[in-house]
């Protein structure tokens, strides 16, 4: 499936039988192991698949899949999501393609933070009338925008999961540049935004943006999450994020405390 589409067309006849006979060339050749990498999508959709094995992110919100690299070029990437049959194919469990996709994304597709609105210039410079026309464009013109950054990776495709290299190094890094715990906004499966979490944000009302733009910009099966997300750098850790005056919000932290020593589900074999 070419992500160029995001995996959302059938291919024909004639594609499919090329894919297949490329991955049993690799399966043969014993090539795969180099191109295993991960992406994230959002628990619904991850739930929907039934068979393809998977983990949730340490925060509950998401899950990790992978993905076998079939090919990239000037236009785009093209990869197959790995199945249980796949993987059984390949010898590998859950915990071994995660070591894999663990190891390879990050090199595979480096991570990459932009400011918003850079990004924003990027597009009205290629002249994209949809841009213009979405509600992002109004935020564009508050001066809180200026310190929104996207974290995605470098083809700015299926980039979400990004934040999560390496134990969360791109948070690492930018939460030590701002001298900053940070909200993390799910944008969609190609990246998030990140702002700094100076303690007068109203999560509640964030997460009245991210839903306004899941319901009217992004597209159903591009959507990844409705929550705003809270990363401690003291702690390196990720969790929900709440408003200060929120009940829920000791009850939150109790309940990390306890996940520590619980194995999260992972699916799979």
């Amino acid at each position: 499936m070419d992500e160029r589409n995001n995996g959302a067309t059938i291919p024909g006849v004639g594609q499919a039988n090329q894919i297949l006979v490329q991955v049993d060339r690799m399966l043969d050749q014993g090539i795969y192991d180099r191109r295993i990498y991960s992406s994230l999508v959002s628990r619904d959709t991850y739930e929907g698949y039934g068979n393809v094995p998977g983990r949730y992110t340490e925060d509950g919100e998401y899950a990790m899949i992978y993905r076998l690299l079939l090919g990239r070029d000037a236009e785009g990437v093209t990869s197959l999501v790995i199945s249980d049959r796949l993987a059984e194919a390949m010898s590998l469990d859950e915990e071994g393609l995660h070591e894999a996709a663990a190891r390879n994304t990050p090199e595979l597709f480096p991570p990459k933070i932009e400011k918003l609105v850079d990004v924003m210039k990027d597009f009205e410079a290629a002249d994209i009338p949809e841009i213009e026309e979405s509600p992002q464009a109004d935020v564009l013109e508050s001066p809180e925008v200026q310190d929104v950054y996207l974290v995605s990776n470098e083809t700015r495709v299926l980039g979400a999961g990004a934040m999560y290299y390496e134990d969360k190094k791109v948070l690492q890094d930018l939460s030590e540049s701002l001298q900053s715990d940070l909200i993390v906004l799910p944008s969609s499966i190609h990246e998030m935004m990140v702002l700094p979490d100076d303690g007068q944000k109203k999560i509640s009302e964030l997460e009245e943006t991210i839903e306004s733009v899941n319901s009217s910009v992004i597209k159903p099966r591009e959507i990844l999450g409705w929550k705003a997300l809270r990363y401690e750098r003291n702690t390196n850790e990720l969790s929900v994020a709440r408003d200060q005056d929120s009940p829920e919000r000791e009850q939150d932290r109790q309940q990390r405390k306890a996940a520590r020593s619980t194995p999260m589900r992972r699916g799979g074999r």
